[in-house]
């Protein structure tokens, strides 16, 4: 899959969530919530990722001929039936088979409630099982390796294997959660 960019990603996102909304104030949003700061999407990828997202008929929209006041009239963006279904693809897929720390993982994570319950149990439940797989792989080379290796070396493969059962307590803390709330 990922066949969205982040920017798109996050487009789809956030007008699932607003339902109907203007470049304008999808632009706002991302300032607000300060995506520039911790996803790299600014005002230049919103309006192109719009123009692209519409090509790919992912989202369908109108001018609002009901505005009043100054400036020209604004456009207004909603998800199509195949936007809904690609960015929830998408949202699994990233959930399933990102390594830790992606700024797209993190886009998917603060959109969770897009998905059903089954939808996030069973992509984590297949995320803890990619990174299990990754940690014993990497562990693996690291033996390998581990005589001809630098300090520098050592550290690095230390590093990614904390992160990586980092990554695996925090898919088992938001499974957990979803999961008392199913009771």
């Amino acid at each position: 899959m990922g066949i969205l960019t982040n920017a798109q990603l996050m487009l789809l996102q956030v007008i699932h969530e607003y339902i109907v909304i203007t470049g304008y104030d999808i632009n706002k949003h991302v300032l607000n919530l300060k995506y520039k700061d911790w996803a790299d999407i600014g005002k230049t990828s919103i309006y192109t990722g719009l123009k692209i997202l519409q090509e790919k008929k992912y989202v369908t929209s109108f001018i609002d001929m009901d505005k009043t006041g100054k400036g020209p009239l604004p456009r207004k963006y909603s998800l199509s039936e195949e936007g809904k279904v690609i960015l929830k693809s998408e949202m699994i897929y990233t959930i399933e088979n990102s390594r830790e720390r992606e700024k797209r993982l993190d886009l998917v994570i603060s959109a969770l409630q897009i998905l059903s319950f089954q939808e996030i149990t069973s992509a984590f439940d297949r995320r803890i099982l990619y990174l299990n797989s990754e940690v014993f792989r990497i562990n693996k080379d690291f033996e390998d390796q581990k005589n001809c290796l630098p300090i520098g070396g050592e550290f690095l493969y230390s590093r990614i294997l904390s992160s990586l059962r980092n990554e695996i307590e925090f898919s088992k803390t938001v499974l957990q959660y979803f999961e008392k709330m199913e009771q």
